[in-house]
């Protein structure tokens, strides 16, 4: 009981912590990659992201997603419509 209690725990610390590592790398390049320029970037950072990466990286992750969703939305939409007019 108390095994599995601290195997969950410990589990979801480390799935967090990997988590956190790959947003913080992800907010760091996406920054450095779109700003090149270390000033801006620390200026960037500190005005929109509370000077921490991992909000860069969230952010970003969530614009991807969003992104994704309206694709698969689209896809869906551009897939019925066209099968649609396939059985006509």
């Amino acid at each position: 009981m108390l095994g599995e209690i601290l195997g969950e725990v410990i589990g979801q610390v480390i799935i967090g912590a990997v988590w956190h590592c790959f947003l913080t790398i992800l907010g760091f390049l996406y920054l450095y990659g779109r700003y090149l320029q270390p000033q801006r970037v620390q200026t960037i950072l500190i005005e929109q992201y509370a000077n921490r990466y991992v909000n860069a990286g969230g952010a970003v992750m969530t614009k991807l997603m969003q992104m994704l969703g309206v694709l698969l939305l689209l896809t869906l939409w551009i897939g019925v419509a066209v099968l649609g007019w396939l059985h006509r």
